[in-house]
């Protein structure tokens, strides 16, 4: 029997068949990991199809932030990306992996936690979709699995 997360999950792709643009699907995906995923302060999908690499993001400071780090191959979004597994990090101001990028959120967007997604078809990448938390360790094992 679904759940009423696999309902809604199943109502908003339904929805999101209607998109008029890429750009706008993803949109509808940042809003949907925003609502469902409780500690979720903001949210970023990139696609790695093309170069640059699509950002979009619920903040425009924190899509440009994101995309300047990925095209230096330094973020979480990158490490997810190119190992194919999920990456999490509880306090970004003191992770090694990012050091910038976490200063850099962390100070100027008070984001604190991250976790990236690696989004795949049939073992192909199609990019990673990242949910920032402003707590320190933000997301539970709970979070990590609605995202």
């Amino acid at each position: 029997m679904p759940t009423p997360f696999d309902q809604m999950l199943a109502s908003a792709v339904l929805e999101m068949t209607g998109e008029a643009s890429v750009p706008a699907t993803l949109e509808r995906v940042v809003a949907l990991v925003l609502d469902t995923v409780e500690s979720c302060d903001a949210a970023a999908v990139l696609l790695f199809d093309r170069t640059p690499v699509t950002v979009v993001a619920s903040d425009e400071s924190l899509r440009e932030l994101v995309a300047e780090h990925v095209q230096r191959e330094s973020a979480p979004a990158w490490t997810a990306r190119t190992h194919q597994e999920p990456v999490y990090s509880g306090n970004l101001a003191r992770d090694f992996r990012w050091p910038t990028l976490g200063e850099e959120l962390s100070g100027r967007l008070g984001i604190h936690s991250v976790y990236a997604l690696p989004l795949t078809l049939t073992h192909q990448s199609l990019g990673v979709l990242v949910a920032y938390g402003k707590a320190v360790d933000a997301f539970d094992a709970e979070d990590q699995e609605t995202a």
